[in-house]
């Protein structure tokens, strides 16, 4: 929410310093991408806590031991099963949560650009046009991420 707020906050300023130029329609464009990604990676989250990463670890924890502790062959193969089974899923929920940890940087990296553009515009329109190439980049950078998420 502190992220989201500091968005607002600063393509508000791009827009009190520059209305209606190109550095307010990308700073609103902006804003626009990372509320719908903020909405996706809620709902990420949501899924995410449902699949429990904390019961996926220490249930494969537990399967190792299992396996660990058989006394016959027989039971080691089934137990070797069982242990695939939970690794794989363990993989798949860490993947999922370093998504999640990667698209979240990734917004405090636009968010960051987009305070820069808005301090570049305050200060001087001649500035801003890196400022606000470096900002396009990032966006492009968030969206990818946030199209890799919808995917998953």
């Amino acid at each position: 929410m502190a992220l989201r707020n500091r968005a607002r906050s600063a393509a508000g300023l791009v827009e009190r310093s520059a209305p209606g130029g190109h550095a307010a329609a990308s700073a609103s464009r902006t804003l626009e991408e990372l509320d719908a990604a903020a909405r996706n990676l809620a709902e990420t989250r949501e899924r995410l806590a449902m699949l429990d990463p904390d019961r996926v670890t220490n249930e494969l924890k537990a399967a190792r031991r299992r396996r660990d502790d058989a006394r016959g062959e027989e039971e080691r193969r089934r137990l070797d099963a069982m242990v695939e089974a939970a690794e794989t899923r363990f993989a798949a929920v860490h993947r999922l949560w370093d998504r999640v940890e990667a698209i979240e940087q990734d917004a405090e990296v636009v968010v960051a650009r987009l305070e820069e553009l808005a301090a570049s515009v305050a200060v001087s329109e001649t500035t801003a046009g890196a400022t606000l190439d470096r900002l396009q980049h990032e966006l492009q950078a968030l969206a990818s991420t946030y199209r890799e998420l919808d995917g998953i």
